[in-house]
C-alpha cells in the first residue's frame, strides 16, 4: 500500500497494490470510499490514526517524504492568534481546549461536567467567525446557552427555537448568529436547519450515541452538510467501548467510517450463536487512539483544585410485606394484592426488572406504561405517552425511616468538626414519582423544610435559586430527569480581582457554600444521570468535601444498579484518557 496526497494536498489516498490489500481495506472501519479510492482529509492527527492501525493489517506501507513528515509529529496545537480577545478571562484548561479546537477544526469535548465547555464552545464561535452556527441541546439547556453567550461572548446573537413553525420563526433564525434548537426540534425542521448553510453544528451532551435512532440518522445527515462540528460530552462512555462510534462518525467519519457493522467487527466480540449479541470487546487500546485523534478530555481532578468526593451506601432491611412481594413477582411474574383487590401481572423480564425496583423503593405501580417507567430511570427527556397509572405504597417504609434517621445523625450534620447550627442542608434525588410522595410525607413529618422538583415543574431555576438563598430551607428534593444538567447548585463565576477580595473565583451571587451533600433515594440507571447529578455540587466554586449518601435496600435489583453504575464509571475511566495531560508540556506553554 501506498500513501500520498493527492495533487491539491486536500487528502491523503490511502493506494492498495494487491489484491489482498484491497480486501482489508474494504473490510477496515475508517476511511472514506470513491469508486476503488481510498482517502481522508488531510488532517495529521486523522492520517496518524488512521496508519497506526492499518499497520496492523497491511505490513508493506510505503509512504512519500510529506506524509512521512506528518507520521514524525502528529500532534500540532495551533497558538491562537495574537489579536483575538476574550470577552471573559478563561482558565489554563479552558485556553488550551481553545487551541485544540483551533488545531482540529471539527473535534470532540469530551471534558468532565463543570469544566465550562460552553464558553470554550462560544470562543470558539467568535473565533472562527461563523457567519451561521447551530447549537443542538436537550430542552432544559436552550436558555443557558443564552445566558452563557450574554456573560461570555455578548457580540454574538443568539436565538433559541421555540416552535416547529419553520415560518413564524425563520427570520429570527436568519437575523442570528447562533441558532439553539433541542434535540427534537432539530429532526423535525433536519431540512429548514440545513438550509442555512451554517458553517458550524455543535451537539451538546452528546445525545447520538444509538446510532439506530433517527434522532442520531438525522443529525449525522445534517451534518455531512456542514464543514465544522462538535460533539460535546462529559459522559460519552456510559455501557461500552462502541459508544464513541456514532459521536465519532459525527464528528470524523473516516476514523469510524459510516457502517456500525464493520467497526462493531473490529472492536466487539460477538455471540457464535447471534452475531448481534455482544459478549465482549477487542482492540480497546486503539478506540482511546481513535478518540484521541479527535477530542479533548480533561478531568477536574487535574485541572481544578477541587475538594475530594466522598460515597456512603447505607443498606436498609425491605419490609416483611416488601420483601414477601417482591420474592412472588420475582419468581411467578405474578403479584396480588389481597387487601387492594390488586392483581399484577407482568409478561417480560424487564417489566419484572421496573416492578421490582418499584417494590423495593416502597410502592408499585399498576395500569402503567412500563417504558415510560423505564424513560424515567434512564433520565430520558421527550414526551412520554402518558397513561393513567395508579400506585400501591406500603404500609412500612423501610427506606424512608432510614431517610429520616441518616438527616438526624451526628454524622451527617458535622462536616470536619463543625456541627450545622439547622441541620446540613442537600439535595435529595429520586426517580419515580411516587417516591417524591413517600419523601416529602417523611420530612412533613419530621417537621423539615424543602422545596420539590418535578417532570411537571415549571419555572426550575427560581425554584434551585430559591433553595441557594433562603438558609432555612433545607433540602431541594429533585427528580433526576428534571435537574440533571442545565441547573447549577453551586458555582462560581471569572471576575476581576478589584471586584472581589476572594481573588479571581468568586461563588456566584446568592449561592450557598454549605451545599456540599446530596442524598440518592434511588439510583438512577442512567450513569450519564448519575454523574450529572454529583456536579450539580462538585464544580467551580466548592469548597467543601461533597458526600454522596446512597440508599439501597438488600433486594439485589438495587444491589445490582448501585454495582452497574460502578462497572460503567470504570468502563467510561478506561476509554476516556485526559489526552491533555498525555501531551505534557507541549500544551502548557502558554
Amino acid at each position: 500500500m501506498i500513501i500520498q496526497h493527492t495533487a491539491d494536498s486536500k487528502l491523503v489516498l490511502f493506494n492498495p497494490e494487491t489484491v489482498q490489500e484491497r480486501k482489508k481495506l474494504m473490510a477496515f472501519p475508517g476511511l472514506t470510499t470513491h469508486g476503488l479510492q481510498f482517502y481522508c482529509p488531510n488532517e495529521p492527527n486523522l492520517v496518524y490514526n488512521l496508519y497506526s492501525r492499518l499497520q496492523k493489517k497491511i505490513k508493506d506501507i510505503k509512504y512519500t517524504p510529506a506524509i512521512k513528515k506528518i507520521l514524525e509529529e502528529p500532534m500540532k496545537i495551533r497558538e491562537l492568534p495574537p489579536d483575538f480577545n476574550f470577552h471573559t478571562e478563561p482558565l489554563k484548561h479552558q485556553r488550551i481546549a481553545l487551541r485544540f479546537a483551533y488545531s482540529f477544526g471539527s473535534f470532540m469535548n469530551l471534558s468532565e461536567p463543570g469544566l465550562g465547555k460552553t464558553k470554550v464552545t462560544l470562543d470558539y464561535i467568535w473565533l472562527m467567525k461563523f457567519v451561521k452556527s447551530i447549537i443542538v441541546c436537550p430542552k432544559p439547556l436552550r436558555f443557558v446557552w443564552i445566558d452563557e453567550a450574554a456573560i461570555h461572548r455578548p457580540e454574538l446573537k443568539v436565538y433559541v427555537v421555540e416552535t416547529t413553525d419553520w415560518e413564524l420563526e425563520k427570520e429570527d433564525v436568519m437575523n442570528a448568529d447562533v441558532v439553539v434548537i433541542n434535540y427534537d426540534k432539530a429532526v423535525s425542521l433536519e431540512k429548514h436547519l440545513e438550509s442555512l448553510k451554517a458553517e458550524f453544528l455543535a451537539v451538546d451532551e452528546g445525545l447520538i450515541k444509538n446510532p439506530t435512532t433517527e434522532r442520531t440518522k438525522a443529525l449525522t445527515r445534517l451534518s455531512k452538510s456542514i464543514p465544522y462540528k462538535c460533539v460535546m460530552s462529559g459522559t460519552l462512555v456510559n455501557n461500552s467501548p462502541l459508544d464513541i462510534f456514532a459521536p465519532t462518525r459525527f464528528t470524523q467519519p473516516c476514523l469510524t467510517g459510516e457502517a456500525f457493522g464493520k467497526f462493531r467487527d473490529e472492536y466487539a466480540i460477538v455471540s457464535r450463536h447471534n452475531r448481534f449479541i455482544t459478549v465482549g470487546y477487542k482492540n480497546v487500546d486503539e478506540v482511546k487512539e481513535i478518540l484521541n485523534s479527535c477530542s479533548i478530555i480533561m478531568t477536574k481532578a487535574e485541572w481544578l483544585d477541587l475538594p475530594p468526593k466522598e460515597f456512603h451506601r447505607i443498606y436498609v432491611q425491605m419490609g416483611d410485606q416488601q420483601r414477601d412481594y417482591y420474592q412472588k413477582l420475582a419468581s411467578n411474574y405474578l403479584l396480588q394484592i389481597p387487601e387492594q383487590n390488586i392483581e399484577i401481572e407482568v409478561d417480560n423480564p424487564l417489566s419484572v426488572l421496573i416492578k421490582l425496583n418499584q417494590i423495593s423503593n416502597g410502592f408499585v405501580y399498576y395500569k402503567e406504561n412500563a417504558e415510560e417507567s423505564l424513560a424515567e430511570l434512564y433520565g430520558k427527556e421527550g414526551k412520554a405517552k402518558k397513561t393513567p397509572r395508579k400506585q400501591y405504597i406500603f404500609p412500612e417504609q423501610p427506606k424512608a425511616e432510614a431517610l429520616i434517621k441518616l438527616i438526624n445523625e451526628p454524622k451527617f450534620n458535622t462536616y470536619e468538626g463543625e456541627v450545622a447550627n439547622k441541620g446540613t442542608r442537600a439535595i435529595i434525588w429520586y426517580n419515580l414519582a411516587a417516591e417524591l410522595e413517600i419523601i416529602t410525607r417523611a420530612l412533613d413529618l419530621d417537621g423539615r423544610t424543602y422545596l420539590t422538583v418535578s417532570g411537571g415543574t415549571k419555572d426550575i431555576p427560581s425554584i434551585v435559586k430559591k433553595f441557594n438563598t433562603d438558609p432555612n430551607i433545607q433540602f431541594l428534593v429533585c427528580q433526576a430527569k428534571t435537574i440533571n444538567y442545565g441547573v447549577t447548585i453551586l458555582g462560581a463565576v471569572k471576575k476581576g480581582k478589584e471586584e472581589s477580595d476572594e481573588g479571581d473565583l468568586v461563588v456566584m451571587p446568592g449561592f450557598d457554600k454549605r451545599v456540599s451533600d446530596q442524598i440518592f433515594y434511588s439510583a438512577n440507571f442512567s450513569l450519564e444521570v448519575f454523574l450529572q447529578q454529583q456536579d450539580r455540587i462538585h464544580r467551580i466554586g466548592q469548597t467543601r468535601k461533597c458526600r454522596y449518601w446512597m440508599l439501597l435496600t438488600n433486594s439485589k435489583i438495587e444491589r445490582s444498579i448501585a454495582d452497574r453504575l460502578e462497572l460503567k464509571l470504570l468502563c467510561n475511566k478506561e476509554i476516556l484518557v485526559d489526552i491533555v495531560s498525555s501531551l505534557g508540556e507541549k500544551l502548557l506553554e502558554d
